[in-house]
């Protein structure tokens, strides 16, 4: 993205209204894969963190467990 970066991208996502995609999932792919870099990510409003080089395991399972609905609490 030439013009902004991740960051700024879901600081704009956020910004809108769930009827406008602001609860949109998203999963953060970077080269920066240090703990501080995963927590700056996930504050930012991303939901996962998937470190370069990708494994295309770890990535689908991250999708799946975005577009799967919550689980429900068996004790509610």
């Amino acid at each position: 993205m030439p013009e902004r970066d991740g960051y700024e991208l879901i600081a704009s996502l956020r910004a809108r209204w769930v009827t406008e995609g602001g609860e949109v999932p998203a999963i953060v792919v970077t080269g920066y894969v240090s703990m501080l870099e995963k927590s700056r990510a996930l504050a930012a409003g991303f939901q996962a963190h998937v470190a370069k080089p990708i494994s295309i395991e770890e990535l689908l399972d991250k999708i799946t467990a975005l577009a799967s609905p919550p689980k429900k609490n068996p004790e509610s």
